[in-house]
């Protein structure tokens, strides 16, 4: 899997933001990419976040877990 790597990283500015507007860069089988992202990805012993993405369509992703690259597992 080859993913851009451009998604805006919150989390560095504000540690407590929860939310964000993104657009999604790519989409795969098992993971989507955005151009910005308030979800920590695992690492260094931290678990990963979990979170929920809407879509202006009333679409509903709820994600169990951040990857490093911003690639997210859905559920």
């Amino acid at each position: 899997m080859k993913l851009d790597r451009q998604t805006n990283k919150l989390y560095y500015d504000d540690f407590y933001l929860s939310q964000a507007t993104a657009k999604i860069i790519k989409v795969g089988p098992d993971y989507i990419e955005l151009d910005t992202t308030v979800a920590f990805p695992e690492g260094g012993g931290q678990e990963a976040d979990q979170g929920t993405i809407f879509f202006p369509d009333g679409r509903i992703i709820r994600f169990t877990g951040a990857k490093k690259y911003t690639q997210i597992s859905a559920v």
